[in-house]
């Protein structure tokens, strides 16, 4: 807990990263233990993104969390794919909660569709819908929803529509040059 999945050497070669609690593959330390874990991911300067900081199976003290989003300049994610799934725990009263201390404390979000199929690319119309109904001030949206609009372009297609087997090899500089090539 607290670690992130790559390597200093991999972080490095990275633009920016988008950090996140997986249930498949961690497991739930307590609500005090999950937000202290988050947030010690967060302070790395590459980190600019929280991914669906919403699902009640790894609590987190979304108090905690925003001050650590403001502190550390990192955006909080409000994502399609929790909104249309079953199996997140208390996901709206969660993104309703953290939304409320974001305009409280100004912490920006994003939005996102978290395609996990390709057909759901940059369909955030749940994502938009959720944030308007609660009347989130949208001067704390980052240009996301301009991004989606007009270019058709959703932050986390990004993440998805690079392949890096191109890149793969023994040496960690030449995996670096390879993916800024």
């Amino acid at each position: 807990g607290g670690k992130l999945s790559l390597d200093e050497c991999f972080m490095k070669c990275l633009d920016y990263a988008i950090v996140g609690i997986h249930k498949e593959c961690y497991g739930d330390e307590g609500i005090d233990k999950n937000t202290d874990n988050l947030i010690a991911c967060m302070k790395h300067p590459k980190v600019f993104f929280v991914s669906h900081p919403d699902d009640g199976y790894t609590p987190l003290n979304y108090e905690h969390l925003v001050k650590a989003a403001k502190e550390y300049h990192v955006a909080l994610e409000v994502n399609n794919s929790s909104l249309i799934k079953t199996d997140r725990l208390n996901c709206r009263e969660n993104i309703s909660k953290m939304l409320q201390l974001c305009m409280e404390h100004r912490v920006p979000i994003i939005l996102s569709s978290d395609a996990h199929d390709p057909d759901w690319i940059g369909e955030v119309t749940k994502a938009i819908e959720f944030v308007d109904n609660f009347g989130f001030d949208e001067d704390l949206i980052l240009e996301t929803i301009n991004m989606i609009k007009r270019y058709n372009l959703d932050i986390r297609t990004v993440t998805m529509a690079i392949s890096l087997r191109d890149c793969i090899d023994r040496d960690v500089n030449s995996v670096c040059r390879r993916i800024r090539e």
